[in-house]
């Protein structure tokens, strides 16, 4: 690795930056297998749905019909702009449905549970 000296700004904060995300993802990777959610209890209204949960309860706003996991997916990653995982998401899809917000009507098929 390079001296820091000899890194310009520019470069020494993109480099913090990324070790800031690894850390952010190792966090979450940590949550995910202790099955907790941070924020406590979640009540009815869609504005105290936990952020990292939104942007998958918000793939099935405007939906015709069920979503499959693959369509979830792309919506997600689109809508975050970040590295995540079909896993990652299928994890979140299972905590909607757990949650009541979502429900499966199929194998591999999701849709919202309306309000």
């Amino acid at each position: 690795m390079l001296p820091s000296g000899s890194l310009s700004e520019r470069d020494r904060l993109l480099l913090e930056l990324g070790a800031a995300r690894e850390r952010v993802t190792a966090l979450e990777r940590r949550i995910a297998e202790l099955g907790d959610l941070p924020g406590g209890d979640v009540g009815a209204a869609s504005d105290e749905v936990p952020g990292r949960l939104r942007a998958v309860l918000e793939a099935f706003d405007g939906a015709s019909g069920p979503r499959t996991l693959d369509e979830v997916f792309q919506f997600v990653k689109k809508a975050e702009r970040r590295a995540i995982t079909r896993a990652g998401v299928r994890n979140r899809i299972i905590k909607l449905v757990e949650l009541g917000y979502v429900r499966q009507v199929d194998r591999g098929l999701f849709e919202r549970v309306p309000a």
